[in-house]
């Protein structure tokens, strides 16, 4: 089945040998290619198909347009899903696992315990933020991070005279910073563009770890003096909050938290996390385990086990199948031949002097860029074609996928971050006062991370 049994005319229209050539200048399948990539990108932007619609069909059509026959098409979306089934796997239990953790009440637990030791002053309040965020975003969503985190220092803030937009902006940071873990949706859908790494999801993890220290620090300093310079333009004299003052005797838990077993929760959690790092098993039969384990101890009954089961599912949806169907793209574009002829064009396009940095020229561009992006065309639509053209010029696709990741504007674009809407009502804050203020820190913040990433040799 090709293009002429649908289109004689159009077949026959088309010189083939001459286009995939280039004879007419960009070759036909470099026109497809890109064009394929522009209307998956016009369609999600516009939001008028659904991702899952876009990755399963369009690739189908525009494979018969490329000349390619039924069996080679099914040839090549085989080969394609056989590059993201182990990050979809990994997702279906990952998320799960997470998430059995976050109605147990484990991060809420874990963070009411940290901030009942500590004696609070507004500096030091603002630079805990950071990391409180990136503890409570162990489970991989934002949204519970900011429902979690916001709320239960909010109090604080207000207390000690700290603008509330502060701690908006700083528990999206901290978020940012968070999604730095091997069961993460940004490491995994990085994870899916690097087939020929084995368990590519701890490498992106352990490869961006000594960066992420790093910048965690600078991140807890820049916040001290947000913090200072906050009080100090709202009058605040008093210095300090002791320890325990404004969180009561107990967190406020649902009827599904298991505070009696948190310290089990806690174990069990470092015990995964710890035998993924060290251990050859598959990623995915570690955290199914996981999940088993914390199921039954945490939740006996046998119809709420059944119960969250079927919650925890519908929750992998949006992102699980996403991730897996992307390999139909990635698949199609290379089985076709559409990707080499992209790189071609771009490399006869790109001057050869900027070629090797192309990566870093877009990563410092990354903010203002994802207010044109979503997290999944950055990822599926943008990244494969700079990694391509960096392969070009000898750079290796893990170090372009990494300068690439760290795409922090996407908290300040209500387009690739949405949840950045419900964080400003937490905090009593507009939309609009909030991309305002966090825009040209968050900018600088991501030039900072590109520039040291760079210096240090992970880029």
């Amino acid at each position: 089945m090709k293009l002429a049994d649908f289109s004689p005319i159009l077949a026959s229209w088309i010189n083939y040998e001459k286009m995939v050539e280039g004879d007419y200048g960009m070759s036909y399948l470099a026109i497809l290619g890109f064009a394929m990539m522009g209307v998956i990108t016009f369609l999600l932007m516009k939001d008028k198909l659904n991702i899952l619609v876009c990755f399963a069909i369009l690739p189908l059509v525009f494979s018969f347009l490329s000349g390619a026959d039924l069996s080679k098409t099914t040839e090549h979306i085989i080969s394609g899903l056989d590059l993201t089934r182990s990050i979809f796997l990994m997702i279906m239990f990952s998320l799960p696992y997470f998430a059995l953790m976050t109605d147990a009440g484990l991060f809420e637990i874990l963070i009411y315990k940290v901030l009942k030791k500590m004696k609070i002053g507004g500096p030091i309040l603002c630079s805990f933020t950071v990391p409180l965020a990136i503890l409570a975003t162990l489970d991989g969503s934002v949204m519970s991070t900011y429902l979690i985190v916001i709320p239960l220092l909010l109090p604080l803030f207000k207390k000690l005279k700290i603008d509330p937009m502060i701690l908006v902006f700083l528990t999206s940071l901290g978020t940012m910073l968070g999604t730095i873990k091997p069961w993460n949706a940004r490491v995994l859908r990085a994870a899916a563009l690097l087939p020929n790494v084995d368990s590519p999801a701890m490498h992106v993890f352990l490869k961006l770890i000594p960066l992420m220290i790093l910048m965690t620090i600078l991140t807890m300093i820049f916040a001290y003096f947000l913090g200072k310079k906050s009080q100090k333009r709202n009058g605040f004299i008093k210095k300090n909050i002791e320890a325990g003052t404004l969180v009561g005797e107990e967190p406020e838990l649902s009827e599904m938290s298991r505070p009696k077993l948190f310290w089990f929760n806690l174990c069990l959690t470092i015990a995964v996390v710890t035998l993924l790092i060290v251990t050859s098993f598959p990623e995915f039969y570690i955290f199914a385990v996981g999940l088993i384990l914390a199921l039954v101890i945490n939740y006996p009954d046998r119809k709420m086990q059944n119960k969250l089961v079927s919650k925890y599912a519908a929750a992998t949806y949006p992102i699980a199948p996403i991730v897996f169907m992307s390999g139909v793209v990635v698949g199609v574009l290379e089985g076709t031949g559409m990707m080499e002829q992209m790189v071609m064009t771009l490399v006869e396009i790109v001057p050869s002097s900027m070629g090797p940095y192309l990566h870093i020229i877009i990563a410092l561009l990354s903010t203002p860029l994802m207010f044109i992006f979503t997290n999944d065309t950055w990822y599926f639509a943008l990244v494969p074609i700079i990694t391509a053209v960096g392969e070009q010029y000898g750079v290796a696709a893990d170090i372009i996928v990494l300068a690439l990741f760290f795409n922090v504007g996407a908290f300040a674009s209500i387009v690739a971050q949405p949840q950045i809407i419900m964080a400003c009502d937490l905090g009593g804050e507009t939309i609009r006062e909030y991309i305002r203020f966090s825009f040209f820190k968050l900018w600088g913040i991501s030039i900072v991370w590109t520039l040291v990433g760079f210096a240090i040799g992970i880029f």
